[in-house]
């Protein structure tokens, strides 16, 4: 009886480890086809955003593009991990999705570019800002942000939105370490919370939920409009690592954007009241840009419709290509076309404030000479 156990043990074992090595293979695999097939569709020399020569390098401007553009960043989620309906010259993930969306929609008037730039072998410590790094000293720390919106070439610098997603490499990078009583993901998201409204103290803010918040804020102060999105808590199961914690994790994130938008409107309104009585036109325009540039807080982690099968990769925690299909038609909706119109509303306001002057400009010379 005893030698029979051991077989299955041993027979069990070395299923898991022929398991393991086929999903291993298939994702690194994986990861160079996206991102070959990227490099094709989206090289970055085709979407550096030009600059205006002033005669002085620290004073050179972004010129401004003839599309508007969308990037996502983040890790195996927006690199588009797991979608199997990648073919030569196309991208993976939410990207080629909202695209058709937004060409099929009549509400939207003005090209758009999607453009991918999401990593899978990024944590959310990869895409934090130089301000945010404090006392990081990993050496991928900051790395992928600079990239993207801080370097010359960068082609997020002229970004009018950005989507984050990221989180998910965080959680396993967590579970294979056996950090879930660390920081990373501290005990407070490894409990229920005592009550469903009492908010985290700032000590049990997770860092995974700190560095989305950080980079956040960064994107936003650098004006541009800023998606996040929460982790997926219908994974099927990561060792040590259950639902009941991811969705804590999001409460907590939830919790840290909802306070990042109201310290932005304290200070629009405390602007305001400063200036009031010496230029009432610029009350108007913070309040304004109070509304425009609130972070937008996207909650697609509960959708249950992406728990069923035929939506999962085949890891198990990423999705397939109908699954990015849905994630990013819910994106869409809930968030991405409101937003698309708000950025071709204040295009098309700056056009008819610039020929109005142009008109009042004219009349004045034309009286002038008479």
């Amino acid at each position: 009886m005893n030698t029979n156990n051991s077989s299955f043990t041993s027979l069990r074992r070395f299923w898991s480890l022929c398991i393991y090595i086929y999903v291993t293979t298939r994702r690194y695999i994986s990861i160079l086809w996206i991102k070959i097939n990227r490099y094709i569709d989206q090289p970055d020399r085709l979407f550096v955003p030009g600059r205006l020569n002033l005669g002085n390098a620290k004073h050179n401007s972004i010129t401004p593009s003839p599309y508007h553009k969308v990037v996502i960043i983040g890790d195996g989620l927006a690199f588009g991990l797991g979608d199997t309906g990648v073919v030569v010259g196309s991208t993976a993930g939410v990207g080629p999705h909202i695209s058709h969306s937004v060409k099929n929609d009549p509400r939207i008037r003005r090209p758009w570019k999607i453009l991918n730039r999401g990593d899978a072998n990024t944590t959310s410590t990869a895409w934090l800002p130089e301000t945010a790094k404090g006392d990081n000293k990993s050496t991928t720390a900051g790395k992928h942000y600079n990239a993207v919106f801080c370097q010359a070439n960068g082609i997020g610098q002229d970004a009018d939105i950005v989507i984050l997603m990221t989180g998910i490499s965080d959680v396993i990078f967590a579970s294979e370490m056996g950090l879930q009583t660390s920081n990373t993901i501290p005990e407070a998201a490894d409990k229920r919370h005592p009550l469903r409204d009492l908010p985290y103290p700032q000590e049990e803010i997770s860092r995974i939920v700190q560095n989305i918040a950080a980079i956040a804020k960064s994107l936003r102060d650098d004006g541009k409009r800023v998606c996040v999105v929460d982790i997926p808590t219908t994974i099927p199961g990561i060792p040590n690592i259950g639902r009941g914690i991811l969705r804590r994790l999001n409460q907590q994130m939830r919790q840290v954007v909802n306070q990042l938008n109201e310290d932005l409107d304290s200070t629009l309104h405390t602007e305001i009241r400063r200036n009031k009585e010496q230029n009432p036109q610029q009350q108007t325009k913070q309040q304004q840009e109070g509304t425009r540039f609130k972070i937008q807080y996207i909650s697609l982690g509960n959708n249950h419709t992406l728990q069923l099968q035929e939506y999962r990769s085949f890891d198990s925690i990423y999705f397939n290509r109908s699954g990015y299909k849905k994630l990013a038609l819910d994106l869409y909706d809930e968030a991405l076309r409101t937003m698309m119109i708000s950025v071709e509303w204040d295009v098309w306001k700056g056009a008819f404030s610039q020929k109005k002057n142009n008109h009042c400009t004219f009349q004045e010379n034309t009286v002038k000479m008479d």
